[in-house]
């Protein structure tokens, strides 16, 4: 993280949750404003949902592709049979930098409407925690599932389940776990509206959320859904 303000630039830098490089003054500097540069973290972005979607796409003889958006649509890699459309996948979202933009799914689906004319399988990954991000995603989830089916994929972070779950030794450790229940409240109440509304959801972990979503593909291809 990169912080202008005062005059200087200032930086600190986080690995997992905890401080890996501790706040520091760095040189001078005009303006203001914050910078956020993330980068994967092997062991989980690795085995993550588009590198096996993509893989068993290839083994059963599908097309696979990829569109990244946040406010705009900022990058588009066309379905296709290659065997280097993993790399090329990885490649794009390894370029991606974070925006403080609301998603513009609206947008994003049209895009992927115009492009995508036949039936075809439509995964989102998003989160489901966020109330404003929700209500966007619902309203512009009819440009999809009027002619595909849609996927909804959200990753759910174990600690905040743990936290739910933990008996609450102090008045902090109370509101932790109030907090963490009212997150997961939250998001069964987004995934059971997105239901409603056409969509399959799919929540996991780090370790099983590919998994699942590959199982979910699979289970639509049997049965003549694609």
């Amino acid at each position: 993280v990169e912080v202008v303000r005062d005059g200087h630039l200032h930086t600190i830098a986080f690995e997992r949750g905890p401080v890996v490089d501790e706040l520091a003054q760095k040189k001078k500097q005009s303006g203001h404003g914050t910078t956020v540069r993330f980068w994967p973290d092997g062991e989980i972005f690795d085995t993550l949902t588009f590198r096996w979607l993509l893989t068993a796409a290839g083994e059963v003889g599908d097309r696979a592709g990829l569109t990244t958006y946040a406010g705009t649509v900022t990058g588009t890699l066309a379905p296709a049979r290659r065997g280097d459309q993993v790399a090329r996948a990885a490649a794009m979202l390894h370029a991606l930098e974070p925006e403080l933009v609301e998603a513009a799914h609206r947008s994003a689906f049209a895009h992927l409407a115009a492009r995508q004319r036949r039936r075809a399988l439509l995964v989102v990954l998003t989160d489901l925690g966020t109330a404003a991000a929700m209500d966007a995603l619902v309203h512009a989830l009819p440009v999809l599932t009027t002619r595909h089916e849609v996927v909804v994929g959200s990753l759910a972070d174990p600690t905040v389940a743990a936290m739910a779950d933990r008996s609450p030794g102090d008045a902090l450790a109370a509101h932790g776990s109030a907090g963490a229940a009212d997150v997961l409240e939250r998001r069964d109440r987004n995934a059971q509206l997105l239901a409603t509304r056409g969509a399959h959801v799919v929540t996991g972990g780090p370790g099983d959320l590919a998994e699942r979503l590959v199982d979910r593909y699979l289970d639509l291809k049997s049965r003549g859904r694609l």
